[in-house]
């Protein structure tokens, strides 16, 4: 009875141990995985996207906090479409250190947060030199990967750009 009782605390044991060992692994993975959306913070009352000529190095927003004055087409986001775009943006699988980025950056798409017409953020694309510009800090942004470049594209297509 004494070898019975001490098998099976031992397999409980061992059961638990595995358990609980297999929940911090996949919770370190799910987080690992998370897109943290740098974005998903800002307090903004309408976002636009914009197709331009960025040509020269324009970004969406100058210097000054002006909008880019070569403007094609524009699109009021809804939230939905503002968090698809800007989890793009986010995501670790948009971009890829080991791809090349050109130095023309001539961007021709754009989104802008706005708040009470005031500019909260922006981020300015490229996707013939193959990097983006933002006003606020995406920490895994370098050259974008075959699959980002093919997220912004669709991104662009399905808002009719």
């Amino acid at each position: 009875m004494k070898s019975y009782f001490t098998l099976n605390t031992l397999i409980f044991c061992i059961t638990v141990i595995c358990s609980s060992s297999c929940k911090t692994t996949n919770q370190k993975l799910n987080k690992k995985d998370t897109v943290v959306n740098v974005f998903d913070s800002l307090d903004y009352d309408i976002a636009l996207a914009y197709d331009y000529n960025g040509e020269g190095g324009d970004d969406i927003i100058d210097t000054k906090g002006r909008l880019a004055n070569r403007i094609y087409k524009s699109a009021e986001l809804t939230s939905t479409q503002v968090k698809r775009i800007t989890d793009i943006f986010c995501s670790k699988e948009t971009y890829d250190k080991h791809a090349s980025v050109a130095a023309c950056f001539d961007p021709h798409f754009g989104v802008v947060l706005y708040k009470a017409d005031t500019v909260v953020a922006f981020v300015s694309v490229c996707l013939d030199c193959n990097y983006l510009h933002s006003s606020i800090e995406i920490s895994e942004a370098t050259a974008f990967s075959h699959l980002g470049t093919r997220n912004i594209i669709e991104f662009e297509k399905n808002i009719g750009f």
